[in-house]
């Protein structure tokens, strides 16, 4: 009987912690939406390098992003695409562009990115837009939201096992 109170116990515990992390996850994702351009930095400047190098995932793996280097600041600006498709961002910026950048000063210790690439123009033409980088940080919201849904179906099958309805 204790045994059956405490696997009963541990059941909705369980399903708290599984509905608050998803919730983080739909959260955070939503926060990343929608990014207001004047809260990020912003330079102007000529670009001295560009191209294409690896990076070091957390798990050791590596992958390709685009990065540019800026006269006026010390780090690179990096993007990162899914699709890995960085031909034609290394046609359209040249060295010695002047670029209007936005972006977000967070530096990863455990990687070889520095700064992270909102938005990039050139002329008042945005060739890297920032809807580009609030798409990719949209994933929270679906891992959130199959993440409901898995632990929804998981209550309904196991809800038999641990809330039978005594019979008398």
């Amino acid at each position: 009987m204790l045994k059956k109170r405490y696997r009963k116990a541990q059941f909705i515990f369980e399903l708290i912690l599984l509905t608050i992390i998803f919730s983080l996850c739909i959260l955070i994702g939503f926060e990343s939406q929608n990014l207001d351009l004047k809260e990020a930095d912003k330079i102007t400047s000529i670009v001295a390098d560009r191209g294409i190098d690896s990076e070091r995932g957390i798990k050791g793996k590596t992958a390709k992003i685009f990065y540019i280097k800026l006269k006026d600041l010390d780090q690179r600006l990096t993007v990162f695409r899914t699709f890995r498709n960085y031909d034609a961002l290394v046609q359209k910026i040249n060295i010695g562009d002047t670029v209007t950048v936005y972006y977000y000063s967070y530096i990863y210790p455990k990687k070889n990115i520095d700064f992270t690439l909102l938005q990039l123009e050139r002329n008042r033409i945005i060739l890297i837009h920032k809807s580009e980088y609030e798409g990719k940080e949209s994933f929270g919201i679906y891992v959130g939201i199959g993440g409901f849904i898995g632990t929804f179906l998981f209550f309904v099958y196991s809800r038999k096992k641990y809330f039978k309805s005594k019979k008398y």
